[in-house]
């Protein structure tokens, strides 16, 4: 299970390289294929041990996904020619590492780290439905793309805090492996990872 994003994501990332090397002016697209390069990166970290373990590894995952979230939107900005909200994710991402290393470091708890986390990304999505929803003229494949990332949005609060209510809190990360937490953020993960790519393939 922990290795199905990282495969995912090479392969989508692969995806869009080959749709770049067909068209090679869209460069939005080379961002959409750096983005899931990064993800296959930030998954492979948190699927292993190797090199710094925990908490280590897994700040340098929220590294990695934070360029992951930062390449595809500025791809979906580049392509309509509309300026990136970099302030505003640039934010969203200290507010958000700064909260997983406090949790990881200064004081070690886990569902902590899940919402410091999953609020930063939700954020940034978010984020992004609220600058796709102002692009003039969206063609069909942007209002899908805009319902998509809302969705993506939305199910990242609602998600965290109904799956922690319903777990209860977790304090170590041993409680987090194999946990309702971790199987379902490995499997929602993939599906909208899936949906997203293929959404922003018909752009």
């Amino acid at each position: 299970i922990s290795l199905l994003n990282p495969v995912l994501a090479l392969v989508l990332s692969g995806l869009f390289l080959k749709l770049w090397m067909q068209r090679k002016a869209q460069t939005h697209v080379l961002f959409f294929c750096a983005a899931y390069s990064l993800y296959a990166v930030a998954f492979g970290f948190q699927a292993s041990p190797w090199p710094f373990g925990d908490p280590g590894n897994a700040l340098l995952s929220n590294f990695f996904l934070l360029g992951t979230f930062g390449a595809t939107i500025h791809g979906i900005m580049l392509r309509r020619r509309r300026p990136t909200p970099f302030a505003a994710l640039a934010t969203l991402a200290v507010l958000g590492y700064a909260a997983q290393a406090w949790f990881s470091v200064v004081h070690p708890d886990m569902t902590g780290r899940i919402y410091a986390v999953n609020f930063c990304y939700g954020g940034m999505m978010l984020l992004t439905a609220a600058e796709i929803r102002a692009f003039p003229d969206k063609t069909a494949a942007e209002r899908l793309l805009f319902a998509v990332i809302l969705t993506i949005g939305v199910y990242s609060f609602a998600r965290t805090v109904g799956i922690s209510l319903l777990q209860g809190h977790i304090v170590e990360r041993s409680e987090y492996v194999g946990s309702l937490t971790w199987l379902v953020l490995n499997f929602s993960t993939a599906l909208f990872a899936l949906l997203l790519a293929l959404t922003l393939v018909y752009l």
